[in-house]
Order: structure tokens, then sequence, then C-alpha cells
């Protein structure tokens, strides 16, 4: 199932999900729910099934790409030649497993690169030759806490590559939970199986119905334009720039759910939209980054990277140099905190012939 992206190729309804929380908020419970009606889909088909293929918790890269070229799968369609995908599912009940590195490196490149969904994948391996996965669909779910993704995901490495193609659903309060585990609606969990199955076999390329077309461009045009609220390199900018690619996919999945009419309605968007706007509050969070217009110590953070006169630092430096230190937020934020200490006369602002600005500080000592 896929959704054409004009010349960009096609867009897959995979996706990266990290569910983050301290311990004992019921993460792995979470996850596991949800990977059980999957794993209890494949069990209902028999041994040697075609059901959902799933990766072991713990791989090397090398380990990965054999697995993937195992989940070949070729499927007819009408009049059309024969189509091929490797679909893969990924879950790791506890994140440090599955991305640190056991020998032959990390698997952080290889999951990017397979969230692109290259119509072919190719990488040459050590002995192994060239490996080449064709359309590849990986799914990856994992559970983690905030204090591995601050060690091995820092806040000035939060903005890049792989972090931007996940979603990541947090959890950092406290979370009411009963003594055991409810038994669960039987009956419900029998058809929840029987939609696992019908979905696991729709085969076909899905589109916009019509009258989602006008809010699917609305919706684009306001990412757009909020991206550059963010700042350049920020975990939250490189998010909003694949936020369209991230609403695509969850309404694709919301369609599928609903029936077989491989059509994206404007409720699909718009519970995608909800679902998205119900994390985002979170996510940069996780990095141990702070929101800058809540942070009274922000002001002396931007201070202190600014030199005194005569030497200045240009706008875009300071920039990077306030956001990537563990802050976050919008850059009017930014702004009205360094125009405040230009009136204040505590700093000098200087264009050049260009229009940049530069900063420096005042200062009154002869």
């Amino acid at each position: 199932m896929w959704l054409n992206h004009s010349d960009l190729g096609n867009i897959y309804p995979n996706q990266y999900i990290i569910i983050c929380g301290g311990a004992g908020l019921g993460k792995t419970t979470a996850s596991k729910l949800a990977t059980g009606l999957i794993k209890e889909y494949n069990k209902s088909l028999g041994p040697s099934n075609g059901g959902i293929k799933f990766g072991p918790d713990k791989m090397t890269p090398a380990a990965l790409l054999k697995r993937f070229s195992e989940s070949v799968k070729t499927f007819r369609l009408n009049d059309r030649p024969p189509l091929q995908q490797s679909a893969l599912y990924l879950h790791s009940t506890e994140l440090a497993t599955m991305l640190r590195d056991i020998g032959g490196g990390t698997l952080s490149d290889d999951l990017l690169k397979l969230y692109d969904n290259d119509d072919c994948f190719e990488k040459e391996t050590v002995g192994g030759g060239v490996m080449k996965i064709p359309y590849p669909c990986l799914n990856f779910l994992g559970d983690t806490t905030p204090a591995f993704l601050s060690a091995y995901l820092p806040a000035e490495a939060s903005g890049t590559g792989l972090t931007a193609r996940v979603i990541f659903a947090v959890e950092m309060g406290e979370v009411q939970m009963d003594e055991e585990l409810p038994a669960g609606d039987k009956v419900l969990r029998m058809r929840l199986i029987q939609h696992i199955k019908r979905m696991h076999g729709m085969v076909g390329e899905m589109k916009f119905d019509p009258s989602a077309k006008a809010l699917w461009s609305s919706t684009f045009k306001e990412i757009r334009k909020l991206t550059h609220k963010f700042p350049d390199g920020s975990f939250m900018r490189n998010f909003y720039a694949r936020k369209q690619d991230h609403l695509r996919k969850i309404s694709m999945t919301l369609s599928a759910c609903r029936d077989n009419s491989m059509l994206i309605q404007p409720e699909d968007l718009e519970v995608a939209l909800a679902l998205l706007s119900d994390v985002e509050p979170f996510m940069d969070k996780i990095f141990g980054v702070r929101d800058i217009s809540k942070t009274n110590d922000a002001p002396k953070r931007i201070f202190d990277c600014i030199p005194f006169a005569p030497s200045e630092i240009e706008e875009a430096d300071l920039i990077n140099a306030v956001f990537r230190g563990g802050m976050a937020g919008q850059i009017d934020s930014f702004e009205a905190m360094v125009e405040l200490m230009v009136r204040g006369r505590m700093v000098s602002q200087r264009r050049d012939e260009t229009g940049k600005k530069f900063y420096s500080k005042i200062s009154y000592l002869t």
C-alpha cells in the first residue's frame, strides 16, 4: 500500500514510534498489548504462515538486512506487473538493546535510510557482498526512558536525521495503574485481529479523496509556515520539516483501519492532526531541552553567548549557540529577549550592508 508523492516516489504507511517515560509508567505494557495482537494474528495463520514478519529485539546491522532480505514478498494487482516489497516490524521493549553497538556498528544510520523508503536499499557488508532490499517498509516500535535518550541522543544531536523521523509518545508524569491488567473484551480482541487480517491483505495505491484535497493543501501550507518559527537545527524545526510525511502516513493508516476504499477522507487528516497535536508539546523535552519562553535564565544564556565589543557575533551564530545548547522554543521569544537587551543598552546591534545583524556586549570600562 502506498501514496504517490509526485516525482519524489511513493510514501508507505510505515512509522517509527518511541514510547518514552520513566520506570513503571506502563511503556512495555502498552507496546506489548499492540504487538500482541499482531502476533496473535500471525499465530492464527498456522505454522509457516505468510503473516507479518518480525525482527529480533537485538541485532547487528548485517543481521537486520539479512532478515529484511528474507521478508521479500511479491504481489499481483490487476493488470500491473508484479510488485515487490520487503516489510519488517521491529519491536524493542528497551530501546538501548536495539540501538547500542553489539558488534558491526549501530542501527541508527540504517534505520534512517530505511525510513525514507528508496525503491531499493543497497549496502555492502563485510563478507556478505552487496545486499539489496527492494522497496523496504520498516515499522519500528520502541520503549525507553528520557535518561537513555539524553545520553544516547543529547540535546545538540536531537534535531538531526533519525530523531526527526520518529514520533515520540512521551509521558513525563504519574500514571494511574490497576494492580492487575484487566482481562479485556475478548469479542473486541477478535474483531481487532480480523481488522489486522483485512488490512494485511490490502494492496494498491491509496489516494486523497477529492473532499480531502482542500484540507490537505491548507494543512501543508500551515506546516511549512510554522516550520520557520523554530530555530534552524533544532529538534522541532526538523520534525516540522517532515511533519507532512508523518501526517500522510498516519492518515493512510487511519483510512486502512476504517475500510478498503484506499481513500484518505477529511476525518482521517483531522484525526491524524489531533494525534500529533497531543504528543508535540512534550516531544523535545526528552532530550534535556527547555522552552526558552518559560526558562528564567534564558536571557542570561543569550547574554553569555554574546562577546564583549569590539568582538561581535552574527545573529545566525547566536541563535545556533543558544538553541543547540539545550534550549527549545520559537525564534519570536529569542528576538524579543535580544531586543530588550538592546533597549536596555546591555547589548549593541549592528547591521552590515546585506542586512545581517551582529551583536556585542557594551563595555562601560574605561
